[in-house]
């Protein structure tokens, strides 16, 4: 069996940090290192997190989401890497499933299905888009992926002048990479909304998404021309 790596970057989550982390101990094929990146947290984050079995606690000398992922990539041993948000549920059968498919050389990355649910506990809701609450979505998220280690380094670092579409920016490269993906129908990932999540701030969002949109254009053109 492949060596199987969970980065988990937190800032202040003590408020969902051991319920992100039940959901990883819960996997029917268990993580062979859990791998919690502590963005400076001022909160009991930290202590949280070395409460649990396989959990090293690495503090992030450089603030920032990017930063911690990078961070938590280049810390990973394993053949193949997974990411929870310290705030988000997998479902138990997620890294099974994934580390299955993943048998199959020809695949790179597996992603999955996530349902999306407000957190019944905050007081400020965010705006929804209508319909996200309805059913599943097919999961192009960070939280949903396994990835193998090689191919992740390949993409090269996550944008830390991104801090909000980071993610975006990466996939945008995974794409353009030709890495071969598996969507399956499964939904794998519990994904909670709440006030302080990326997307209560389109605001914030929209100019990095373009930021983010302008340099896979221009990465395509030099493909083209080079």
């Amino acid at each position: 069996m492949p060596v199987i790596s969970v980065v988990l970057p937190v800032r202040n989550g003590a408020r969902w940090i051991a319920g992100a982390l039940r959901s990883v101990a819960a996997q029917t094929l268990p993580a062979d290192e859990i791998i919690v990146i502590d963005g400076q947290s001022t909160d009991e984050s930290a202590t949280i997190a070395a409460g649990f079995d396989r959990v090293s606690v690495v503090r992030q000398p450089d603030l920032g989401v990017a930063a911690g992922l990078n961070l938590g990539f280049a810390e990973a041993r394993g053949d193949l890497i997974a990411m929870i948000s310290c705030d988000d549920l997998w479902r138990p059968g997620k890294l099974a499933l994934q580390a299955d498919l993943l048998r199959d050389e020809a695949l790179d990355v597996v992603f999955g299905q996530v349902r999306f649910f407000v957190d019944p506990a905050d007081p400020q809701p965010p705006a929804i888009r209508p319909g996200l609450l309805d059913g599943s979505h097919p999961g192009h998220l960070l939280e949903v992926m396994m990835i193998r280690r090689e191919i992740a380094r390949n993409i090269g670092p996550f944008r830390t002048d991104l801090p909000v579409a980071t993610d975006v920016d990466w996939f945008a490269r995974l794409a353009q990479s030709g890495a071969r993906k598996a969507m399956p129908s499964e939904v794998l990932v519990d994904k909670r909304l709440h006030a302080g999540g990326n997307a209560a701030d389109p605001a914030r969002t929209q100019p990095e998404l373009l930021t983010a949109l302008r340099s896979a254009i221009a990465r395509k053109r030099a493909a083209r021309h080079g």
